[in-house]
């Protein structure tokens, strides 16, 4: 429509990037593919904030109160380490 408008060498594309904490990649993760809530707060619980950051997650799923939950939660994760 701008393009039209004003001419191709006019017009600009703007994209912009974000990215999510660790904690908000397994709270919507988790939504998408049913987990309960209950054990999605029970693992971003256990993620740490160190100096206002929270943990990376390939740092946080390295942590053994989260590879204790998730192999609580699920079998087949303590047989995956």
């Amino acid at each position: 429509m701008f393009a039209k408008k004003y001419g191709r060498e006019s017009v600009a594309q703007i994209i912009t990037f974000s990215t999510l904490s660790s904690r908000a990649v397994l709270k919507d993760v988790g939504r998408v593919l049913g987990v309960p809530l209950s054990t999605i707060n029970e693992l971003t619980k256990n993620i740490p904030v160190i100096m206002g950051r929270v943990t990376p997650l390939h740092e946080a799923v390295e942590l053994p109160e989260v590879k204790a939950i998730l192999a609580k939660k699920d079998p087949l994760v303590e047989k995956a380490d």
